[in-house]
């Protein structure tokens, strides 16, 4: 790698995804953030950075919540981490964070970290990556995303939508994005930029694709979906869907693949995910299937 300083070095690290837009935007942001917190908390160069220093960075992360019990530690209080409202890049209001953050962005945040100094590593710039044997402090489970029962509730009752009230127009936008958003994983804003050959955008504000109409269209579908299950009697897959967004969409295209058996490196490629660290979340079973599987412990215990 030929890089003079940090500041290069993560240079060459984003041009490597510089052909994925999303991707670059989050490892650019991450990135950021954690040469931000190495200069300014820490008072250290980013290729200077301990094990010790990757735990305390996991624990900055969780203590941005002021509720988290995590002690808060540096050089910088909480405030000077988190804007207000939000600010544009080079606004003075500006701040590296909106908020704080959950477990699974800490992880995501963790992750993208350990991949920056993999490739460092791995590039000679670096000797060691510090942040690869760190565990996060709690385990990321997929749970925004629909099991296959909740999954195969949901195609019939799209055709049973075609009567109803929302008319054909609406009926058919649902559809296509569902089946479009489950079938590829594509994120909200890539759902909203995607084009087709023969998909144009139609005047009308229940056809244009922005992503808050996206959004909006497919919970209010989510919201009947829940209220059809509440009246057979299904309360717990009613509450499912009416927390549903189009984000689990995502999620159930990743975790109804892992278990179908389609490769953990397919799945990476078609999320459009970096490494397999990341597609691996999508790895754990749900608790349904857990507690299936754990029975067959005690069935054998018991002499069944």
């Amino acid at each position: 790698m030929y890089a003079a300083n940090d500041y290069e070095a993560v240079q060459r690290w984003l041009s490597l995804v510089a052909d994925r837009p999303h991707t670059y935007r989050t490892y650019r942001k991450e990135g950021e953030r954690l040469l931000l917190w190495a200069v300014y908390q820490r008072g250290k160069a980013l290729s200077s950075l301990d094990v010790n220093d990757c735990v305390a960075y996991r624990d900055f992360l969780a203590a941005l919540d002021a509720g988290s019990g995590v002690a808060w530690a540096g050089r910088l209080p909480r405030q000077a981490w988190i804007a207000p409202k939000y600010a544009p890049r080079g606004d003075g209001a500006w701040r590296p964070f909106a908020g704080a953050l959950s477990p699974r962005s800490q992880h995501h945040a963790l992750t993208i970290a350990q991949s920056l100094f993999a490739v460092l590593v791995r590039e000679g710039y670096l000797l060691r990556n510090p942040f690869a044997s760190l565990k996060t402090r709690t385990e990321v489970q997929v749970s925004h995303a629909f099991n296959a029962a909740q999954w195969e509730y949901l195609l019939p009752f799209l055709e049973r939508e075609r009567a109803a009230v929302t008319g054909a127009r609406a009926y058919a936008r649902n559809r296509f994005l569902i089946y479009l958003a489950y079938g590829t994983g594509l994120r909200l804003a890539e759902l909203a930029a995607a084009t087709l050959g023969d998909l144009r955008r139609e005047a009308g504000p229940d056809m244009t694709l922005s992503p808050s109409n996206i959004n909006r269209g497919l919970k209010l579908c989510f919201a009947r979906c829940a209220a059809a299950l509440e009246d057979e009697g299904n309360s717990v897959a009613a509450e499912r869907f009416r927390a549903a967004s189009t984000h689990w969409l995502r999620h159930t295209h990743g975790t109804l693949g892992v278990k179908a058996g389609i490769r953990q490196s397919t799945m990476r490629d078609s999320l459009g995910h970096a490494n397999l660290a990341t597609t691996g979340i999508y790895l754990n079973d749900d608790l349904v299937e857990r507690k299936r599987e754990m029975e067959k412990l005690f069935g054998t215990v018991a002499g069944s």
